[in-house]
Formats: structure tokens, sequence, C-alpha cells
């Protein structure tokens, strides 16, 4: 009886799961998603002849090598030029789809990549974005933000709150949006459009994340 026990726990301990912030993760294994913003029929913003939505891929895929190279499990919403519209683009459908494969994910957290723009184009630099609806958000985007500030050396920004962006209200795992520059700065965008510039860029959102999970992972 006691034998039986003893493989019956044993059998238990390899079955477990654990949670991270509400999300069921199995085992150990470190899971986070990456979407990467617009696609398809949705540009996003277009400057210098350059669409927001080729630089968030190219950005996005850049960091989940980066993530993979370190044990994660890296899941995205995307990995080509497509909406994820199933027929015609309507964009709250196409974000209704994201949030839909984000809370579905197991993820531990989420990494939403864009590109910011302003009408003066002075403005360079990283910002990250977080919503209020899960305590988590701050902790994450605070993370990530220092270790691009520290690292890339070209921002002091601190993390803004945006509660009125829609993908954000509705996420349920820790999430950020990381506006990794502005298109409307000429000498950014170049920057961006280098590979050895979104390298160290996708080195310093990697290196907050890891901050943030060896002080909340339980």
């Amino acid at each position: 009886m006691k034998k039986i026990l003893i493989i019956i726990s044993f059998v238990i301990c390899l079955a477990s799961t654990f949670i991270v912030n509400g999300t069921t993760i199995q085992n150990n294994t470190k899971r986070i998603i990456i979407d990467a913003g617009h696609g398809g029929y949705d540009p996003g913003a277009v400057y210098f002849g350059k669409r927001e939505c080729d630089l968030n891929l190219e950005i996005s895929m850049c960091l989940k090598k980066i993530f993979e190279e370190n044990g994660y499990i890296v899941s995205m919403t995307r990995e080509e030029d497509i909406d994820l519209c199933e027929n015609e683009f309507i964009k709250r459908n196409d974000l209704n789809k994201r949030i839909e494969l984000i809370n579905g994910s197991q993820s531990m957290l989420c990494l939403s990549i864009h590109m910011n723009s302003f009408v003066d184009s002075q403005y360079h630099g990283a910002q990250v974005f977080y919503a209020i609806n899960n305590k988590e958000n701050s902790i994450l985007a605070d993370k990530v933000m220092n270790n691009i500030k520290k690292i890339m050396k070209n921002t002091d920004r601190k993390p803004l709150v945006k509660d009125n962006i829609y993908m954000l209200k509705k996420i349920s795992i820790p999430t950020i949006i990381v506006e990794c520059g502005f298109m409307t700065n000429y000498d950014e965008l170049k920057k961006l459009l280098d590979f050895n510039y979104q390298y160290l860029l996708c080195t310093s959102i990697f290196y907050g994340v890891e901050e943030y999970l060896m002080n909340n992972n339980p």
C-alpha cells in the first residue's frame, strides 16, 4: 500500500502544473507570446515608404529568436504579413482574434510590438504602455522600460498607463505594448531598419522580461 501511494504521488508530481499570474503553465516551462502589431490589410503607420507592420514583424521575429535561444517556448499572433480576419478586414475582429490567441496561449506574459509616430519629428526613443486591469502589468512595464533605458541609452521615459487601448483591457495575462521608436523621426527609422539595432533593442526587452520573471515567478 505504501509503495502504491509513493507511485501515485510521483505521478501527480510529474503531471502537476503551476499558476503564474492566473495562467496555468505546464511544469516549469517558460512560455511567452509575442504580438506583431498590424499586418495584412492593416499596415499601421507608413512613413518614408516604410510600413509599421513590416517593422513590427521583423523585430518580433528577432525577439522570438532570442527568447527561444534562452529556453522559452514562444507563440506568435502572426509570423507573416497577414491580418487575423477570416474574410473582410474589420479591425475589431482582428483584435478579438489576437486577444483569443493570447488568452488561450497558456503564456506567462505577452509582448505586443509596435512603432510610434508624432507630428513633431524630433521625438525619438522607445516607450512602454500598459493597462491597470492587471497589477502585474506595471511591474513588467517598469522592468522592460528600465532595461531599454539602460541598454539603448536613447530615452528617459517612464512606462505610461493606457487604459483606452481595447486589446490591453481584454487580455488576461500580464501584457505590455512596446513602441520601439518613432517612424516619424527619419534618423531613428533608419536605426530601426538595421538588424544590429533591432537585436540590441530585443536584447534589452529580453533582459527586462527575465528580471520581471526572476522577481515574480513563484
